[in-house]
């Protein structure tokens, strides 16, 4: 069986309505990035779903900064 490929799957289109802010936030990714908004969208869904996944396996997340100092990530919406 083929694999089948993301440019072959069928879309369904979505609307979604942002703030302001948000939408700011958005575009400067998109300048930042040099991706679509969608393509930036649909990365942002995939981290999601990773992130979640871990964190309801019990999962922590820590940032390490240029200087090596940790510190834990807490994602209040996922505990």
């Amino acid at each position: 069986m083929a694999k089948t490929s993301a440019a072959n799957e069928k879309r369904i289109r979505l609307t979604l309505d942002l703030t302001p802010k948000q939408f700011a936030k958005l575009s400067a990714l998109e300048g930042e990035t040099g991706e679509s908004k969608a393509e930036i969208v649909r990365n942002s869904l995939r981290l999601y779903a990773y992130v979640a996944e871990k964190a309801f396996s019990g999962s922590t997340f820590f940032e390490t900064t240029k200087e090596g100092k940790s510190k834990e990530i807490v994602f209040v919406e996922l505990t």
